[in-house]
């Protein structure tokens, strides 16, 4: 339970802002492209789990019949549900859950989706666990989330990701979440990658980190840019300011019997 509390409390404090952050690191054809993918066809009822302010969640909501925004953090989704109405989203029930324990029967949804959000999950394996028990055979889950650095890294970067932001967990690799997603008898049908150029300071700013945390953070990449330690984040100068690029990827798969599953 402390990791759900440190999630509530983190964003709970980012609630206000989150919503500015999704503007400024989102990608218009990166969410198309997820939407591409799920060939939706305007009747399916749709569940995105760890939904924050539902910002991909409205890019959804038009193409189908129904789409249930789940979140631990009932800030998060208050700002999401304000926004969508401002949007005239319609079609959005706003619901406050645990993604480790999903309050919908077996077989609920014909699409389920988690956008930046797996990163932040202690168990990872007990949510997608229930995605895919709530998910009907033959639909689809969506996954976007940062992707885990090289290796030898990935341990440094989850460390100043950690820093940042108490609640971050751990970066997943593609591979470790298509094997995450095969044990519970989900089949991949697509996966991509890009980059994303991010400011160091909005990202500081969005959380809100301060003191010695911030000190050691914006150090280790003023050092790693002058031929230190690297980091994990690959920092560098452009126009004055430091930036980095996180690494996105997206996942799509369709789910199969049970019994048909590893």
């Amino acid at each position: 339970m402390e990791q759900i509390e440190r999630v509530k409390r983190e964003f709970t404090k980012q609630a206000e802002g989150f919503e500015e952050y999704q503007k400024i690191f989102s990608k218009e054809d990166f969410n198309a492209l997820a939407i591409e993918k799920m060939h939706l066809t305007g009747i399916e009822s749709v569940l995105e789990v760890a939904a924050g302010t539902c910002a991909f969640g409205r890019c959804v909501a038009p193409h189908v019949a129904r789409i249930a925004e789940l979140d631990a953090t009932e800030a998060m989704l208050r700002v999401g549900k304000a926004q969508g109405e401002k949007e005239g989203v319609r079609n959005a029930d706003y619901v406050i859950g645990r993604a480790e324990r999903l309050p919908f029967a077996e077989n609920s949804f014909d699409v389920v989706v988690s956008r930046l959000a797996f990163h932040h999950f202690e168990d990872a394996a007990a949510v997608m666990r229930e995605m895919r028990r709530v998910l009907k055979e033959g639909g689809r889950l969506v996954v976007a989330d940062i992707a885990a650095r090289e290796e030898k890294l990935r341990d440094s970067a989850d460390y100043y990701e950690r820093l940042r932001d108490p609640s971050h967990v751990r970066c997943f690799s593609e591979d470790e979440l298509t094997n995450l997603a095969e044990r519970f008898g989900i089949v991949r049908e697509f996966t991509y990658c890009t980059e994303i150029p991010v400011k160091l300071a909005d990202w500081l700013k969005l959380t809100g980190v301060q003191g010695r945390e911030r000190e050691k953070i914006v150090s280790a990449m003023v050092q790693e840019i002058d031929g230190g330690r690297r980091t994990g984040f690959g920092p560098y100068r452009k126009d004055g300011e430091i930036l980095f690029n996180h690494r996105w990827f997206l996942y799509v798969g369709h789910a199969v019997s049970q019994k048909h599953a590893n």
